[in-house]
């Protein structure tokens, strides 16, 4: 039966390839691709309906007789939650590519290192990352004595815990990134908001910025303001206009 299946996707697949788009076989295939969806939405009056094995066979098949514009006006039943799903498996797997020979964390400690005076502890978690013999061999040439956190105690790394989980809720699950670059420069536009114009409670409503000597900024008057976008307009903040 799964063989019979195989064939007869091949099949479709193929005909879709030979067939011009457009014409009568796009228009009957956008009035199918948007009744099937009806029927989903329609599905026991679920706010957000699962998709079966069935349906996305379905909808998947639709729109192999569809133009790029005839996929786009179809696609109704696409939210923002299964992008950024889909967004995060893609970063999952390219993290795991990425890491897969450990190179690139021991480019990324050599590179936190650089400008700064060497610690004599780092403390990792237990991923297999650092058990890379090139990164245990980085640590004993830099002379740095590595001090693992307990397994599955959080507060054993309560500021890096706190950092991340902070970057994750306010960026990385609100933001696409498309490379490390692009990475890279939205986490330095993040810092730049975290550090030097948002206010911390736990600092008495100051910023880190003027902890380390930085003037305060101009307070805003409450008739007279305006609003000024941060990390493409992820966050904003009230400034005297």
């Amino acid at each position: 039966m799964r063989e019979l299946l195989i064939l007869a996707i091949h099949l479709l697949v193929t005909f879709a390839k030979l067939l011009p788009l457009g014409g009568v076989r796009a228009l009957a295939a956008e009035s199918l691709l948007l009744k099937y969806q009806l029927l989903i939405s329609n599905r026991s009056r679920q706010r957000a309906p699962n998709l079966t094995t069935l349906d996305r066979l379905v909808l998947g098949s639709c729109t192999l007789f569809l133009s790029l514009g005839g996929i786009w006006t179809c696609g109704a039943l696409i939210r923002p939650a299964t992008l950024f799903k889909f967004h995060k498996a893609l970063v999952d797997r390219s993290y795991r590519l990425l890491f897969s020979a450990g190179v690139s964390v021991c480019r990324m400690l050599n590179h936190a290192v650089a400008s700064q005076p060497l610690p004599n502890y780092l403390s990792t978690d237990h991923d297999p990352l650092f058990r890379f013999h090139r990164w245990l061999a980085n640590l004993r040439v830099l002379d740095i004595q590595e001090v693992k956190s307990v397994l599955y105690v959080p507060v054993s790394h309560p500021f890096v815990e706190r950092l991340l989980g902070t970057i994750r809720r306010e960026v990385l699950d609100q933001m696409f990134f498309w490379n490390a670059l692009d990475l890279t420069r939205k986490l330095e536009l993040f810092r730049c908001y975290y550090n030097e114009q948002r206010v911390h409670r736990s600092l008495g409503g100051t910023m880190p910025a003027q902890r380390a000597g930085a003037s305060a900024p101009a307070p805003a008057n409450l008739d007279h303001y305006g609003w000024r976008p941060y990390c493409h307009g992820l966050f904003q903040i009230p400034v005297a206009a």
